[in-house]
Parts: structure tokens; C-alpha cells; sequence
């Protein structure tokens, strides 16, 4: 065959690799989406299900052994503990801290209904009763979980983490809210994001039982 009745570029049968496009695209979307699922199961947290008095949420896994939250001293605190007067510890209280950060914790309050019908007030009350004059609510509205309506409250506070650290501001996104004898408070700590992480991932799975029973 001369060079003058050789086929040109567009008569020749297209290459091995041309032919198989269509394979080694649906690899290649293969691997990218198997990559997508591993990086979400190592950015997304073990969740562990927490359930007590008709109260369900699920909290990362990777957080510390919880500890007893002690009572407010202040007398505010009777607000959001019964509001008659009397001594009302309540009865659960607890806070996970994190190794992430001095700021990051989750917290699970359970107490009796207040007598005060005031939920805003009464959560109010609770905040300056533990952290002084230096809190205050950047965003307070109502959503819905789980069939429930719950007060969302996002607020800043000042903190020292640690006896020897310098006063920080931390944020907390708190979800309330009262259901048969009892109100339920959940809150995630830490700096802004970190509160938004757990409010994401932890907050938005909380549910209640009716009427506050398991």
C-alpha cells in the first residue's frame, strides 16, 4: 500500500482504549464512589444510643465517662428545678466532656416539670445560675423532633476550662422540653462549630416518649 492509499486518521478503527470509554468511566465513578463512602464513615462518629424517664438521643462514641453535673448554687436555679421554693435537685444530670477540646461536651439535664409555666424564663433563670452575668442568647425558636416541639436555644457564655486557663467564650445550642411530669434539656458545648457538629450529629436524633415514659 502506497502512502497515498494509506487510511487516513478518520477511517481508521478507533483504538482499544477509545472503544472501552464507557468501562473505564463506570471504574472510575466505581472507585470515586467507593472512596466517598470510606471518607464519610471516617469524618461521620460511632454513635452510641442514650436512653433514660422516656428520653432517646444518640451521642458520639468518642466522648468521655460522663460526670455528675452539680446543682447551681444560686436561687434562680428553683426556677428551672420545681419553682416552689424548696430543694430541687435534679433527677438526672450529666455532662460528657471531649478529648477534642477543653469547650466540647454534651450535657442530658432530666427534672421535674417547673411549676413556672415559663420555659424561656425558667432556662434563663438556669443559665445565669451557673455561669453568672456573662451569658447571653444569641437565637432562641421552636423546632420539631420527632413529633415533639422542642425550645432551641444557641447562647454564649464566658468559662474558664481549666483553674489555671485563661476565661473563654463557648457557645451552647440547647434543645428543651417538657413532656408529661418531666422537662428534658440536652445541650452541646464547645466553640461555635463544635456545638454545630453536635447539634448535627447528636441533637438532631433526640425523641421522646409519650407523656415523658420510656
Amino acid at each position: 500500500m502506497t502512502e497515498r492509499n494509506a487510511p487516513s486518521a478518520a477511517e481508521r478503527p478507533p483504538s482499544i482504549w477509545h472503544r472501552h470509554d464507557l468501562i473505564v468511566v463506570a471504574a472510575a465513578a466505581v472507585l470515586f464512589a467507593a472512596g466517598a463512602a470510606a471518607h464519610a464513615r471516617l469524618v461521620e462518629p460511632d454513635l452510641i444510643e442514650f436512653s433514660r424517664d422516656g428520653l432517646s438521643v444518640r451521642r458520639p462514641g468518642g466522648l468521655l465517662p460522663p460526670a455528675p453535673v452539680p446543682p447551681a448554687a444560686s436561687p434562680l436555679a428553683r426556677l428551672a428545678d420545681g419553682g416552689d421554693g424548696g430543694p430541687h435537685a435534679p433527677a438526672f444530670h450529666q455532662r460528657w466532656s471531649s478529648p477534642d477540646g477543653p469547650l466540647m461536651a454534651f450535657e442530658v439535664r432530666i427534672a421535674p416539670r417547673p411549676a413556672f409555666r415559663g420555659l424561656g424564663v425558667v432556662l434563663q433563670a438556669e443559665r445565669a445560675a451557673r455561669y453568672g452575668d456573662m451569658v447571653w442568647v444569641a437565637d432562641s425558636r421552636t423546632v420539631e423532633l420527632g413529633g415533639t416541639q422542642w425550645l432551641r436555644s444557641e447562647f454564649r457564655y464566658a468559662v474558664k476550662p481549666t483553674e489555671w486557663a485563661a476565661p473563654q467564650i463557648a457557645t451552647g445550642i440547647e434543645y428543651a422540653a417538657v413532656n408529661g411530669d418531666r422537662l428534658y434539656v440536652v445541650t452541646a458545648h464547645g466553640t461555635p462549630e463544635q456545638a454545630r457538629y453536635l447539634e448535627r450529629v447528636a441533637l438532631s436524633t433526640l425523641r421522646l416518649g409519650p407523656g415523658g415514659q420510656p
